[in-house]
């Protein structure tokens, strides 16, 4: 059965196949040629010709030497020939003509994605640079940083982008002032209690939500069943223009990529770590969850907190392709 991929690394896929192959292939032209050529030669000569008639006639009795005299009247006459002198030149032309006429048709055949993959996976396949994987080797540590891995997962829905865009849409329905005099009530009742207020918290998530949507590159989670993958993936590599990622979400499929990190069970993987401060934005986050809370408290309804990492056992990779 053939796979049918939803995501493809076009750039990863071109550059380990030129490898493989000690060259880089993506077309192949084809050119026939046909040559038809038509010859005209016409020659020039000289011929020289002597001759020279005698004739005596009896009825006349008269004899005549002239050059080829033909007498219809005369029913008896004698000719003797002798030697002759008579000249005849013929002139002839020479001429080469040559007519070629060139016929080109050419053929490109240009290599797919699809296609290329598909034999970049059977030459890995053949060369055992690919390791069939499941939950346990990962569990048990069975895999190394920089291994080709193949293996099925489901792909979940946490995302970081789309809980903050959720957050940022909740806050934009409503009147930011409205939700200041929220905060406002609550200081009433609690003197000590301070908190930035709704407009300074929308900016930050709006900044914070623009860095993780730059250069189009997500983190997708998928889970194996005690444990996780996250998936660097761009969206412009997905099979269909502007596609949306999660259409797949909860849907098994096959996974080939190359791990660049193994997180064992007391250890995690950052989902804030495209920014370069994750620090200061996991601080952040962690400080608004009273604002959140006060939301849901008003019936306004939004998350209570953001995931922003993904507990071990896990590996984080580079996906090449995902497919069902």
């Amino acid at each position: 059965m053939i796979s049918m991929p939803i995501y493809l690394n076009k750039m990863l896929i071109q550059d380990l196949h030129s490898i493989l192959i000690n060259g880089y292939l993506q077309s192949t032209s084809i050119k026939y040629i046909t040559d038809k050529t038509d010859s005209v030669r016409l020659q020039k000569g000289m011929e020289k010709r002597c001759r020279n008639e005698d004739t005596y006639s009896k009825k006349k009795n008269k004899f005549h030497n002239r050059e080829k005299s033909i007498c219809n009247k005369d029913k008896e006459r004698l000719s003797i020939k002798c030697n002759s002198l008579s000249d005849e030149s013929n002139i002839m032309g020479s001429l080469d003509g040559k007519n070629t006429n060139i016929r080109e048709f050419g053929i490109t055949k240009i290599y797919t994605t699809f296609h290329l993959f598909h034999n970049l996976k059977n030459m890995m396949m053949n060369q055992n640079m690919i390791k069939q994987i499941t939950e346990k080797d990962i569990i048990n540590n069975n895999i190394d940083c920089g291994d080709y891995v193949e293996f099925e997962a489901n792909m979940d829905t946490i995302c970081i982008v789309s809980q903050l865009s959720c957050i940022i849409d909740t806050m934009e329905c409503y009147d930011v002032n409205k939700l200041d005099y929220l905060l406002q009530e609550k200081s009433k009742l609690d003197e000590s209690h301070f908190m930035n207020n709704y407009n300074v918290v929308l900016k930050e998530l709006k900044n914070l939500n623009e860095n993780l949507n730059s250069y189009n590159t997500r983190d997708i989670v998928v889970r194996l069943k005690n444990c996780s993958g996250v998936l660097t993936v761009n969206t412009n590599n997905f099979s269909e223009e502007n596609p949306y990622m999660y259409d797949m979400a909860y849907c098994n499929c096959k996974i080939l990529c190359k791990v660049v990190k193994i997180a064992q069970s007391q250890d995690k993987i950052d989902l804030l770590r495209k920014t370069r401060m994750s620090g200061y934005y996991n601080k952040f986050l962690k400080s608004i969850t009273p604002h959140l809370k006060l939301l849901n408290d008003n019936d306004i309804i939004t998350l209570n907190n953001i995931i922003t990492s993904i507990q071990g056992p896990a590996i984080q990779a580079l996906p090449i392709a995902i497919y069902v």
